[in-house]
């Protein structure tokens, strides 16, 4: 499961590096959303990455652990664990329903 957070002007999410996985060179990503109940009823977010940070990381899924799971730290965390932020510069945004 994906977390996403609403920027003014941008998409970011966070993420949990892949062993041995690079980021890829190519910055274009497609972030897909859809409502577990209706299938129909989605969003797509198209969009080219700008960042990729580590910084504020921890925090950030902590605040979304006490957000969604009303727990002060996230309890799926795990020793040297390292998580990353993804910011997304959307260019084209579809959805239905």
């Amino acid at each position: 499961m994906v977390r996403v957070r609403r920027h003014p002007r941008r998409v970011q999410y966070r993420a949990r590096p892949r062993e041995g996985h690079e980021p890829r060179p190519n910055p274009k990503i497609t972030l897909a959303a859809s409502d577990p109940d209706n299938p129909y009823r989605y969003v797509q977010v198209k969009g080219r990455i700008v960042e990729v940070t580590e910084q504020g990381a921890d925090p950030h899924i902590d605040k979304m652990a006490k957000k969604y799971l009303d727990k002060d730290k996230y309890p799926g965390r795990k020793p040297g664990e390292q998580r990353m932020i993804v910011k997304v510069l959307p260019e084209r945004v579809q959805g239905m329903g």
